[in-house]
């Protein structure tokens, strides 16, 4: 997913949304002002909630899940029926 949103927004996300680090610091981390990375972040969860809502079928009833078609397994499905 972190693969749809633009140059910038990853680190953001990763920092403020996956790490759970206060903004402050992720802006220090990042080398810019906290009002930046404020606006990084927000825009980069606009842009992961609409993936997920366009292409997961979890986040989405008219989304059909084509995870399978983009991921590597790990297994065979076939042989779990």
């Amino acid at each position: 997913m972190l693969q749809c949103l633009d140059r910038a927004a990853p680190l953001a996300y990763i920092l403020g949304e996956i790490l759970d680090l206060p903004g402050p610091a992720a802006a220090e981390a990042l080398d810019i002002s906290p009002d930046l990375f404020r606006k990084r972040l927000q825009n980069a969860r606009t842009a992961i909630l609409t993936f997920t809502r366009t292409y997961c079928g979890l986040a989405s009833d008219t989304a059909a899940c084509s995870c399978n078609r983009q991921l590597p397994t790990h297994y065979e499905p076939e042989k779990f029926g």
